[in-house]
């Protein structure tokens, strides 16, 4: 039989690629203090999964059944949040998927895989499409402010050529209404610059997620290249909970070249081919070193009996 191993997926976020964890206050909006839940368990993440993949899934899975506040896109400030929410959101997923392949439920880790692109690809289109109003707006207040100053550049350059201990007080009034033009016109060239800039942030975030091949499709891979084994498997071709028998009988050539991580992921997709194995149970704990090989071969026996 060939080695399926774990699926060669990233598990660690690329620089850049971050979750929001809002400091707790007691005047939170509710995008904020969800935000601030998500970003709590996902520090926790890497932790919970290393201890136990499926109790960390079943964790996740208990917080990805709440619906989250929509999107809101009024302004910069709820806009920002909201991204901040769905960001964390779509990293959540990930590590749902993570702990699912994990935990061998890879046909779910597929599926979370297939979510938090979908997450955070709304999330990125939601804040460019508010950001871009935004831009336009503020751009146009921008274009008419400098329209201004250019109808009276004349006036302007003469009052700035002119020493302020000359100025009436007709040239103070025009001082200040022109620094008030300069700073508008800074603010709004500023505004669009920060836009510009956070939507770009928000493209580096997709493009994490939008890997060539799609995680998603790599555990479909893995799940594809696993039924075909069991479909040609000697032992009882198409037959999973045969196949897993097999498995079981020759762990020690079969998990030859998987580290320890490995084989307890794959161990716990054994038991999911097979609910109602007996020995795949006792190989796990085997492997955790809470087990001996006599306990197995006396589980095999045991299964073998009962047949």
């Amino acid at each position: 039989m060939k080695q399926i191993k774990r699926s060669l997926l990233t598990l660690s976020f690329a620089a850049g690629v971050a979750f929001t964890c809002f400091a707790q206050s007691t005047e939170q909006t509710p995008i904020q203090a969800y935000t601030m839940k998500i970003g709590n368990l996902i520090k926790q993440a890497n932790q919970m999964i290393d201890a136990n993949p499926r109790e960390a899934l079943a964790v996740f899975e208990e917080m990805l059944q709440t619906e989250p506040p929509a999107f809101d896109s009024e302004n910069a400030n709820t806009v920002i949040a909201s991204y901040g929410l769905y960001a964390n959101l779509a990293r959540l997923y990930f590590e749902a998927a993570r702990a699912a392949d994990d935990a061998g439920y890879w046909e779910k880790s597929a599926e979370y895989h297939k979510k938090s692109v979908q997450v955070i690809n709304d999330a990125v289109t939601n804040t460019k499409d508010a950001f871009t109003k935004f831009t336009e707006y503020f751009g146009n207040v921008a274009k008419h402010i400098k329209s201004i100053m250019d109808a009276n550049a004349e006036e302007i350059a003469k009052l700035r050529a002119k020493n302020e201990k000359d100025f009436t007080a007709e040239d103070r009034a025009s001082r200040e209404k022109l620094d008030a033009w300069e700073r508008e016109l800074k603010e709004n060239h500023d505004a669009v610059d920060f836009y510009a800039q956070y939507m770009q942030r928000t493209q580096s975030d997709a493009a994490w997620y939008n890997t060539t091949p799609s995680r998603e499709e790599i555990i479909l891979n893995k799940i594809k290249q696993q039924q075909d084994e069991i479909d040609t498997y000697r032992g009882g071709a198409g037959d999973a909970a045969k196949w897993v028998e097999g498995v079981v009988a020759g762990y020690s050539a079969y998990l030859k070249n998987f580290n320890q991580e490995e084989k307890i992921s794959f161990v716990y997709r054994l038991m999911v081919l097979s609910p109602e194995s007996k020995t795949a149970p006792v190989l796990l704990a085997v492997i955790q070193g809470k087990a001996t090989d006599a306990d197995l071969n006396r589980a095999r026996t045991a299964s073998q009996r009962r047949k």
